[in-house]
């Protein structure tokens, strides 16, 4: 996920809520424009590791 991030295709969005009284703090991948482009194109992404 780190390698979408750093290639522009996903970014970290800081998500908090509260549960039972305790607040819960997390961060979730969240797809770019670039990496919504990617998908939407069908096309297939090298996998190869930088």
């Amino acid at each position: 996920m780190n390698r979408l991030a750093n290639l522009g295709f996903v970014e970290w969005q800081k998500i908090t809520f509260v549960d039972s009284n305790e607040e819960i703090t997390y961060q979730a991948p969240i797809l770019t424009q670039k990496g919504y482009d990617q998908v939407n194109s069908g096309k297939y992404m090298n996998q190869q590791k930088d």
